[in-house]
């Protein structure tokens, strides 16, 4: 039995080893023994979800960003503290933040219907304090679950009376109110109070969503925890993937074209600052006349319950962000540089906002893309060429057009990524396995594979499928119990144990198509045949204000090359003469010249149609950026 023990443990060992082969260079240390995941999110990461849309994402991150300590803008660029570099990480890289829940704010702006009818029933504002006050609590009463007599929680005078203190009048109380429900965002489909989100104008209107029941009175929260059905861990893993960017001493003192120095990466966070958690923000100062962080002594509980336990359900919550497997990425550069461009630009808080959210998006597809093509890369065939993962943007072509078609594959061929990288590293890892198993040579394959099995089981498990995930749960436990399910009977042989490890959620499901559909680089048919990629007005703005940055002009042929080599778009011929280059030896260059030429002229057309491009005299046409020097 020892003897047994011993050569499972070696085994195990010298799976693990030969496992860590593919990225391990650049990845954080004892990821395989997260416990808790799939293989698709140790690969990936934690918080991917192609539900994501860019005002969550974005709300996610500058959630997590108001947890550290803030910077002083009038402080020199020297004497600041880089904000990203002092983010203190656990040994997975793992960063605690706060969770915002504000709850007695969101319920007063969005859980409130009695404003307006009590200002205009009442004269003096003695009567319209105590009315409205009365109204409020009755109505947002909440119970608990319990199915036999559920004890009662209501608001006490005591947790309303600072914002009669706050304000001079009934009336000036009411203003604020609707000041601040005209820069609401609500993105839920059955308009739950709990779902809707302020503009983030200062750190007291940044919070997560609450999860509500739909069984129960729009007004009554019984789970008060927050949930992920919108806010998924995405933001989350952009926020590692930038402070990765601007603290690790290879991201300050990498030679690559896309380095971020020292003094850049502070600039950044006093920027997101300046921008988005200014303390002189005036609609954020009158948030925080209404915002209270609540405690027992201002909530009753009827018989049934303890205080002190409902009082808890009030409180903002610690929470951990979620798996980024990845230290060092060439496009987590490329997220720091793209971030100060815009932040740098003199663009109002609401485009700063906007166009933050869609680069953000477009730099985790193109991670998605990366990483996908290095695993698939990872120990080919010597007969293999690599895969490409260029996208072919379509700009008002015909939908006949061999440039269109191309386009339309290029975007099957990205979206089956994901799923393909899985399956071939979970191949490679049979693969190696097999070769490298320590059991004696005259056991049976049956034996061999269960070996294999049960080491994977130990490496990934299953994670919970449901919809919306307590984020108060424990996230290292999840799914403890819901291993891969390896019959032993039937599931003896590699394809069917490859199958097994390979599952991915539905998360993942085309996430790559749905992330282009969100920022404006993907559209379909008119008949929903086929989708293929475009360039929407919007992203058009957007990369402008990322590629150029604080230039006022360059060369358009200069600024294709650029989208080529960042995120990998095929526009005009020069990129179709890289692509093609890249896999004519597997694929025929059936896409002529020609018609790359005129995509590239029908991309000049929508740019001048945007302000965005000018053709000078001596026939060159140059990108123009209005916000640049």
């Amino acid at each position: 039995m020892a003897q047994d023990d011993a050569a499972q443990e070696q085994s195990e060992v010298v799976a693990e080893a030969s496992a860590h082969e593919i990225v391990e260079p650049v990845c954080l240390k004892d990821r395989y023994r997260d416990g808790a995941r799939n293989l698709t999110v140790a690969l990936y990461g934690n918080g991917f979800n192609a539900s994501n849309d860019c005002y969550h994402l974005m709300l996610e991150f500058l959630l997590v960003l108001s947890t550290h300590q803030k910077l002083h803008p009038d402080q020199s660029l020297s004497d600041q503290n880089n904000q990203f570099a002092s983010v203190k990480c656990d040994d997975n890289g793992k960063i605690t933040y706060i969770r915002r829940r504000d709850e007695l704010l969101r319920r007063i702006l969005f859980n409130n219907p009695f404003l307006q009818l009590v200002l205009e029933q009442y004269s003096s504002d003695e009567e319209r304090w105590k009315s409205w006050m009365d109204c409020f609590i009755d109505y947002n009463v909440r119970t608990t679950d319990s199915k036999t007599n559920p004890p009662e929680i209501r608001f006490k005078r005591e947790a309303l009376k600072h914002i009669k203190d706050n304000f001079s009048s009934f009336s000036q109380f009411v203003q604020t109110v609707e000041l601040l429900r005209s820069w609401s965002m609500n993105f839920d489909a059955a308009n739950q109070w709990g779902r809707k989100i302020l503009f983030p104008f200062g750190k007291d209107t940044v919070f997560c969503e609450l999860a509500s029941n739909p069984n129960h009175a729009a007004n009554d929260l019984r789970s008060v925890s927050t949930s992920s059905n919108y806010m998924t861990g995405c933001g989350e893993l952009m926020f590692s993937m930038l402070q990765r960017a601007c603290s690790l001493p290879y991201a300050i003192k990498d030679d690559d074209e896309f380095h971020v120095s020292g003094d850049k990466a502070a600039d950044i966070a006093r920027l997101l600052h300046l921008c988005f958690f200014s303390e002189s923000d005036p609609i954020n100062r009158e948030a925080s006349r209404i915002d209270k962080s609540l405690t027992s002594s201002d909530i009753s509980v009827s018989d049934g319950a303890d205080v002190a336990v409902v009082a808890d359900t009030f409180r903002d919550r610690e929470k951990i962000t979620r798996l980024l497997p990845i230290k060092n990425h060439r496009v987590f550069k490329r997220l720091a540089e793209d971030f100060h461009s815009i932040l740098s630009l003199g663009l109002s808080e609401q485009d700063k906002f906007a166009a933050l959210g869609t680069i953000g998006m477009l730099n985790l597809m193109v991670y998605l893309l990366e990483v996908g093509k290095e695993i698939i890369d990872w120990q080919r065939s010597e007969d293999a060429s690599e895969r490409n993962i260029d996208m072919v943007i379509a700009i008002n072509a015909s939908l006949k057009s061999s440039l269109h078609q191309l386009s339309s594959q290029r975007l099957v061929s990205n979206n089956m990524l994901l799923e393909e990288s899985v399956r071939h590293y979970a191949q490679v890892f049979a693969d190696d396995f097999d070769a490298h198993s320590v059991l004696s040579a005259d056991a049976n394959d049956g034996d061999r594979w269960n070996s294999c099995a049960q080491f994977l089981e130990s490496l990934y498990r299953a994670p919970k499928q449901n919809k919306a995930q307590d984020d108060d749960a424990d996230d290292e436990n999840e799914g403890q119990n819901q291993r891969i399910s390896i019959d032993n009977k039937n599931q003896k042989d590699k394809e069917s144990l490859v199958q097994a490890v390979a599952k991915g959620g539905p998360a993942f499901k085309d996430i790559h198509r749905s992330y282009g559909d969100e920022i404006g680089l993907v559209t379909r048919t008119s008949r929903n045949i086929h989708y293929y990629y475009v360039m929407s007005d919007s992203l058009i703005r957007c990369l402008v204000y990322a590629v150029l940055g604080k230039e006022r002009y360059m060369l358009f042929d200069d600024f294709l090359k650029r989208l080529y080599q960042c995120y990998h778009f095929v526009i005009g011929p020069n990129e179709a003469r890289a692509y093609h280059s890249d896999i004519e030896r597997t694929h025929p260059s059936f896409v002529q010249e020609q018609e790359f030429e005129a995509n590239a002229e029908a991309l000049k057309e929508q740019m001048r149609c945007l302000n965005l491009m000018i053709s000078l005299s001596d026939g060159f046409d140059y990108v123009a950026n209005k916000y640049g020097n």
